[in-house]
């Protein structure tokens, strides 16, 4: 499996200076998606979604709500188990991936289906309040990025 990009790229989408945007296809090949970066992203994100379901929102869904109805801080440790083994992450990465779900797993003692945009609006201002600009913008990626919840973003 690739190694998550460090810059904000989809997986296996690769930048060649003469080619443009180039996505690895799950043959082998490598397709040019041209020089337009936000095509190339959406192009890119919507093919691994498609063809890489390994890869996708689905796999971390699944862990996420369990047959017997339990609360999202009950599934958390599997959650964060499967993206450690999924992404090859730094070790800084890995730290603050572990503080947020400590913290998730503190504030979220409900179903994942209960949560509603209040709630993620406290949470966001209990622990993060005072971040500014990019910074509170990561912790919110951090929610929609591993599903944690499903009930707002679908």
């Amino acid at each position: 499996m690739a190694r998550p990009p460090s810059d904000g790229k989809p997986r296996y989408l690769l930048f060649d200076k003469q080619k443009g945007y180039r996505l690895t296809l799950i043959n082998g090949k490598r397709k040019s998606l041209g020089f337009n970066r936000n095509k190339a992203f959406a192009i890119a994100n919507q093919y691994n979604i498609q063809m890489r379901p390994e890869d996708g929102i689905e796999t971390l869904l699944s862990l996420s709500v369990s047959k017997n109805n339990d609360r999202l801080c009950d599934r958390l440790s599997d959650i964060h188990n499967a993206i450690l083994e999924r992404e090859g992450l730094s070790e800084k990465v890995r730290d603050g991936l572990r503080t947020d779900m400590e913290r998730a797993k503190e504030f979220f003692t409900i179903h994942p289906h209960d949560i509603d945009l209040g709630i993620v609006n406290d949470y966001l201002n209990h622990y993060h309040g005072h971040l500014l600009g990019e910074s509170f913008n990561k912790r919110l990626a951090f929610l929609r990025r591993y599903s944690l919840m499903r009930s707002i973003w679908g």
